[in-house]
């Protein structure tokens, strides 16, 4: 493993390069607070360089702890104006299997009170495994030339209660790598997501059946179902003086490929394309500045469900304006 990140080979002619590459390399693991590598002379028939690393390592673990708070006074389904506080717990392991693997772990308990209940309670625990190369069932072709390259193991179970409205539960697992590479001396980083596997169980209450019957095409949102699919995505940034521009491009897409087995089609698999674009543009002076954001999406759905055709994204992969309770 440390042979694997330190390009400075013995018999290869100097390289600066290879020398700060190897140091990026040791710094970006997340496993060492410091890292030093140092080059000595020594001279026999012709000259040479002798390196000494040294890697200090940092604490392995890490503990955070969070308490937010917010105030919900615009929901479209009640009327009460709601104080919510929550509670973050984040658990890093900067060395979790050794070879710098690291792992995280998050928890979160929040809760709406009201004068006499409890309005909406949320509760989430995820478990994220980093590895800090491409795991895959074939070789990558330059994989060295790839800077920062991983692949992302995570887990994800949550549940939410809106009292007189919903219950949802849900559970997420995903097997991805990221990476970046350059193009032109522009950076870009790539994320590719392969499989992206989701299932969302929820039960109406009142208010949201209600609404349903308002608004009948609201039954095939709000409904339960299994995303199984891939996620593909990259971003870049550029800046020129005090200018400074953020490019993001995603697409995600859900039953391509397993909707053709019948079976998983007729338990509600959602069968759907969605794709998003961001630009961010920051104008930054002294002691103030401008930032400008543009969002655009599209999603395409083409499942069918109780041999009706869908036409509407799943509620949980909807596009939304405002904070979680927003429209």
């Amino acid at each position: 493993f440390t042979a694997r990140n330190i390009f400075l080979l013995p018999g290869q002619q100097y390289d600066e390069r290879k020398y700060f590459r190897t140091i990026k390399n040791f710094n970006r693991l997340g496993a060492w607070q410091s890292v030093d590598v140092s080059l000595k002379e020594r001279y026999d028939s012709v000259p040479f360089l002798d390196a000494d690393i040294r890697l200090f390592p940092a604490p392995k673990l890490n503990l955070k702890i969070d308490l937010e708070a917010s105030r919900n006074i615009a929901d479209y389904l009640t009327t009460s104006q709601l104080f919510g506080i929550g509670l973050n717990f984040a658990l890093s392991n900067r060395n979790f299997f050794r070879e710098a693997i690291q792992a995280t772990t998050n928890a979160r308990f929040g809760i709406e009170p009201c004068s006499n209940f409890i309005q909406t309670l949320q509760t989430n625990l995820s478990h994220s495994i980093f590895f800090p190369r491409l795991i895959t069932p074939f070789r990558v072709k330059n994989e060295d030339s790839l800077t920062n390259p991983r692949t992302v193991f995570n887990i994800n179970g949550s549940y939410t209660i809106r009292r007189s409205i919903y219950s949802v539960s849900s559970l997420n697992t995903s097997w991805g790598y990221e990476w970046s590479t350059k193009i032109h001396n522009q950076q870009f980083n790539w994320l590719f997501t392969f499989p992206n596997i989701e299932y969302t169980a929820l039960n109406g209450k009142d208010s949201l059946n209600k609404l349903i019957q308002q608004i009948p095409s609201l039954r095939y949102a709000f409904n339960d179902g299994f995303v199984i699919g891939i996620i593909g995505g990259v971003n870049t940034v550029w800046s020129k003086r005090n200018r400074f521009n953020y490019l993001k491009v995603r697409i995600e897409e859900s039953g391509a490929l397993f909707g053709l087995i019948r079976k998983l089609e007729d338990n509600n698999l959602f069968r759907f394309i969605k794709t998003d674009i961001e630009y961010k543009y920051f104008i930054n002076y002294k002691k103030s500045g401008w930032a400008f954001r543009v969002f655009g999406g599209y999603g395409y759905v083409y499942g069918r469900k109780d041999g009706q055709p869908e036409s509407k994204l799943p509620f949980f992969k909807a596009y939304f304006a405002g904070g979680p309770y927003s429209m």
